[in-house]
């Protein structure tokens, strides 16, 4: 299992690899509609990701399962090229 150094871990507050490990892969997924329209853009999605996770490698029978869900849109206008960059 690749890890970030721990250095880099701790800079962002994250718990280094000989504290956290995880229990099996950790799925992201993402979805989107996007449609344009007489120059207009709009864009509406869904993404996520679950992880099973070990907070202490000392202590395997604890685990923490994550979930994080969330929609997102998107709308720009292009029509107009005074107003593209």
């Amino acid at each position: 299992m690749a890890h970030f150094s721990s250095n880099f871990q701790n800079a962002f507050g994250i718990a280094g690899p000989d504290r956290v490990s995880l229990n099996g892969p950790a799925p992201y997924w993402r979805a989107a509609l996007q449609h344009d329209w007489q120059g207009h853009y709009f864009s509406l999605g869904h993404y996520g990701m679950s992880a099973d996770v070990f907070p202490d490698v000392t202590r395997l029978l604890v685990q923490i399962i994550y979930t994080d869900i969330a929609f997102d849109g998107t709308y720009q206008y292009m029509a107009n090229p005074k107003h593209i960059f």
